[in-house]
């Protein structure tokens, strides 16, 4: 049993950071295209103004990468997810309330840094640490499954905002 338990364990692992992938790649990243005709329009700017806080999102996502290994050593890796999924919600959830391209490109800035202790480096390193041999397939595994949350997300997405608005799709 304990054998079987120990086994099975990495693969459980495995399926957390597939949600952590799904959540932080899939849907941050892969489905926030959605977004940016519809604010844009709304809020009487180009396109490419508004799409510039992804740009800012993952520049920020970038920056944050390189003290993350440190982060991880110091502090428990729980309590820093917890911090950082709360963060970048929050985060997502007032780009519903705010109407100014500063506020888009401050969130976009704070999602990064958040996202950032939850995806690329910290996905990475779990998947390492769990196995030994089949790291190359469960890190796949895991990267794949943000295409898939991408697309099933950017058509959720879609569908609310056409029923409702932007704001409740950010919601």
């Amino acid at each position: 049993e304990v054998t079987m338990m120990k086994d099975i364990k990495p693969w459980l692992i495995m399926g957390a950071c597939c949600g952590l992938a799904a959540s932080s790649l899939g849907i941050s990243i892969n489905s926030s295209g959605v977004f940016y005709g519809v604010v844009a329009d709304d809020l009487g700017i180009m396109r490419g103004s508004f799409a510039f806080h992804m740009t800012i999102f993952t520049f920020f996502t970038g920056l944050a990468a390189f003290v993350i290994p440190t982060l991880m050593k110091k502090f428990p890796y729980k309590l820093l997810l917890t911090l950082s999924v709360g963060l970048a919600v929050l985060a997502t959830i007032a780009m519903g309330y705010v109407h100014s391209l500063p506020a888009f490109y401050l969130l976009g800035a704070i999602r990064g840094i958040t996202t950032s202790m939850f995806s690329l480096v910290p996905l990475s390193m779990i998947i390492n640490n769990w196995f030994e041999k089949s790291h190359g397939t469960a890190i796949s595994i895991v990267f794949a499954s943000s295409g898939l949350a991408g697309a099933i997300g950017s058509a959720v997405l879609s569908r609310v905002i056409r029923a409702t608005s932007w704001q409740m799709g950010y919601l």
